[in-house]
């Protein structure tokens, strides 16, 4: 679930070093959003059953395909991807390049890019597109753009996935409710929609886009007697 932190660091670790403290970058800050990141990424792969829902999978082991990761992060789901489907061409994009690891699989492709301006890849580029956790980056307007602009990047009749997380919290205790009010507090304070995410499928059918599908999976947020993988079969 990630690389542990260490002060201990191999040749091309010291190398990774030295490059983020040359811009001003704490490392082992760095490494900390790197571990939540992993993790994160290990929790939804278990609950959805792989890196990703899509009816994709024939494509993918055809080779050639061309796939999009927006807000990549550290670029955990872009490998994972690589080594299933090595023979596919992945690129990620994400507004700083921090997270970005310096050494890569040759058929991976870091982008650095302000989303909110629109992505800067031709119409009908990618014949796969996924993100996750993004919506409440966005202001409603903002959001919508991004989705206008995936699908305008990604080929007719192809796939773009959003796997996003609800404000909405089932049967909250006084401290989770209590977390969820201040990060709605908090989102409010930047003018973001706690709710931008229900406006999703409306942006979607406003582009023309047809088979639209809807999957919800369930997370607990206290102690789990369960580990993760017997929780995600239950």
């Amino acid at each position: 679930m990630g690389r542990a932190s260490s002060k201990a660091h191999s040749t091309d670790e010291k190398r990774e070093v030295d490059y983020y403290q040359s811009l001003n970058i704490d490392f082992d800050q760095l490494d900390g959003a790197r571990e939540r990141l992993s993790l994160q990424h290990d929790i939804l792969r278990e609950i959805f059953y792989g890196n990703f829902s899509s009816p994709i999978n024939n494509l993918l082991q055809a080779g050639d395909a061309k796939v999009l990761n927006i807000g990549c992060g550290n670029g955990v789901w872009l490998f994972e991807m690589n080594s299933d489907f090595p023979d596919s061409f992945l690129v990620g994009i994400d507004k700083s390049p921090q997270l970005f690891p310096q050494s890569k699989p040759s058929n991976v492709q870091f982008v650095i890019s302000d989303m909110q301006k629109g992505l800067p890849f031709q119409s009908d580029s990618f014949d796969f597109i996924y993100m996750r956790f993004l919506a409440l980056n966005f202001r409603d307007s903002e959001w919508d753009n991004l989705i206008k602009e995936s699908i305008r990047v990604l080929k007719p009749g192809c796939w773009l996935e959003i796997t996003d997380v609800e404000t909405d919290v089932k049967n909250p205790g006084p401290c989770t409710t209590k977390m969820t009010n201040e990060a709605i507090k908090f989102l409010s304070k930047r003018s973001i929609n706690p709710q931008v995410i229900f406006l999703t499928e409306e942006f979607i059918k406003s582009c023309n886009t047809h088979n639209i599908q809807h999957m919800e999976r369930y997370l607990p947020l206290e102690a789990w007697e369960l580990n993760i993988k017997t929780w995600a079969k239950l």
